[in-house]
């Protein structure tokens, strides 16, 4: 199994290309969702390791911490409930993993469409795709791609 660092390297290194082609091509629009794109993106390369007992668990709690508040900062700036409930969102995901066993449902596909999907509604089809590859990326990585 890869380190956490390596994880984040390379999926933002995908993702970011993936972006800056979507935007070309004027499927995504360059603007302020993008930090919300980008930071999602970066959790869920991870967020399948968020019940080992390590580091990498610390580093996704102080992403979730972090991004929560963030999200609850521009909800309030915006009155866009888009933030309120990805931030909400944010919560269900913590719980969820909590209640999960390692390398079994938070390491399979289902798993990464159930929590990549409230982009695709909220957002569009191209936000879905770019947060269900990054968390596709970590299951490559490991090796571990199960349907279910």
């Amino acid at each position: 199994m890869s380190g956490y660092k390596f994880h984040l390297i390379f999926t933002q290194v995908i993702s970011i290309s993936l972006i800056f082609y979507l935007i070309s091509i004027q499927k995504i629009l360059f603007n302020y969702n993008l930090i919300t794109l980008f930071s999602f993106s970066l959790l869920y390369s991870l967020i399948s390791d968020i019940d080992i007992k390590s580091h990498i668990q610390k580093v996704i709690f102080i992403m979730l911490f972090a991004m929560f508040f963030i999200l609850i900062i521009v909800f309030y700036i915006t009155n866009s409930f888009l933030y309120l409930f990805l931030s909400l969102f944010l919560i269900l995901i913590f719980i969820t993993i909590k209640l999960l066993k390692h390398r079994k449902f938070t390491h399979s596909l289902i798993f990464g469409i159930i929590i990549s999907i409230p982009f695709y509604f909220f957002f569009d089809f191209f936000y879905f795709i770019i947060i269900f590859i990054s968390f596709l990326i970590h299951l490559i990585i490991d090796n571990k791609i199960r349907i279910y």
